[in-house]
């Protein structure tokens, strides 16, 4: 179980782990200081789900840099880290804001959304990108970026569901905001 604690970036992350299986209730399986690889950085658990049992693995956000870095669940070892462009105002969205949605591992994908209207696919084995889907802005109304702020909603059925959400609107309303439903394998719309 991982917990956010604090606003303000800590220098030195120690990570740990505690079974939970029957009979094995609270035993630590591993105690790790985690080699940050960005100084005053603020990192996370940002997400709905930002874990896979199946890849033996969870995601750890970096606010500022927008990167995504894969730690072994049995071990707490690096695994990879992402470099896929995604946009700046992904950061208001990755920190502790759970419900924004930022990194969801569903089958062999992480998806990433947020603040900034570009979802990003990301492949748990390695980190590699495989598709990336923007949000759009077709009256030009939404204040805050080129494209509609998207969180994942949920995935399912080889689909992932995002929706638009706000922090702070402003009056008047934009016109337009999208709930959208993507193919996972293709990043294409199935319906919007």
């Amino acid at each position: 179980n991982m917990e956010w604690s604090g606003s303000a970036p800590v220098q030195d992350i120690w990570i740990w782990a505690v079974d939970l299986r029957p009979g094995r209730e609270g035993q630590l399986l591993w105690n790790k200081n985690w080699n940050n690889p960005d100084r005053g950085v603020h990192y996370d658990f940002a997400g709905t789900h930002p874990f896979s049992v199946e890849h033996d693995l969870f995601v750890i956000t970096g606010k500022e840099t927008r990167k995504h870095y894969a730690v072994s669940l049995s071990t707490g070892n690096d695994l990879w880290s992402t470099d896929a462009f995604e946009p700046y105002n992904h950061a208001y969205s990755n920190i502790y804001f759970q419900y924004w949605g930022q990194s969801y591992c569903y089958g062999d994908k992480l998806i990433t959304a947020g603040f900034g209207g570009v979802v990003t696919a990301y492949d748990l084995r390695d980190g590699s990108m495989v598709w990336q889907y923007e949000g759009g802005n077709e009256y030009g109304e939404f204040l805050f970026g080129n494209d509609w702020s998207l969180v994942t909603g949920t995935a399912t059925d080889e689909r992932v569901y995002l929706f638009h959400t706000e922090h702070s609107a402003i009056d008047p309303k934009p016109r337009g905001a999208p709930s959208v439903c993507l193919d996972l394998a293709t990043g294409n719309e199935v319906w919007r």
